[in-house]
């Protein structure tokens, strides 16, 4: 994955490193391990002893035993999408507060993606917390409006195109503000 990135893709290794991406470990990936405690969690609270009184109109045992059902299946739904994708790229989309909402999974040397969305109506934006803001006045206008490509791959060009840029000139590298939709059919337009 990283060879297909630096090497064919030409994305500036320190861009791979700043953004929010990996890949599926070639071992295989714990999706279990990874939802355990919080699966716990809601097993601790669907069982916990109810006090006395009237029963509570949000958050209860009903509500519990709700959440854990779906929690399970969003766990199984991602352990089948992920099987046998070791060395696939993990795109991470986060919403505007930096959250990861969805997933997209893209294997290397090839145009074959899966997405996953554990809330359905929320997409997110890739590569958009890369940019810091820079006092200096020749990059205020570039921070006035985000600049939004097509693809993962296209934002991750345009970030090591700029790294490359400021690198030449001895300034102190930066990254514009720029995201990737992750295409045009999944597009978080709200986002």
């Amino acid at each position: 994955a990283y060879q297909y990135l630096v090497q064919e893709r030409k994305i500036h290794p320190q861009v791979v490193q700043d953004a929010l991406l990996g890949a599926l470990p070639s071992g295989g990936y714990d999706v279990a391990r990874a939802f355990a405690a919080w699966l716990q969690w809601l097993t601790e609270q669907r069982d916990a002893p109810r006090g006395r009184g009237r029963p509570p109109t949000q958050g209860g045992q009903k509500d519990f035993a709700t959440r854990l059902q779906d929690g399970m299946a969003r766990r199984d739904k991602l352990a089948d999408l992920i099987a046998g994708k070791a060395g696939w790229l993990v795109f991470f989309y986060t919403d505007a507060k930096h959250q990861i909402v969805s997933l997209k999974f893209r294997q290397p040397y090839s145009k074959h993606f899966i997405t996953y969305k554990p809330f359905a109506s929320v997409m997110g934006l890739f590569g958009h917390g890369m940019f810091h803001p820079s006092p200096s006045p020749e990059s205020q206008a570039l921070q006035r409006g985000m600049i939004v490509t097509e693809g993962e791959i296209n934002v991750l060009q345009l970030q090591s195109l700029c790294l490359r840029y400021h690198t030449s000139l001895q300034r102190d590298p930066g990254y514009l503000y720029a995201c990737a939709m992750g295409g045009v059919q999944g597009a978080d337009v709200r986002m």
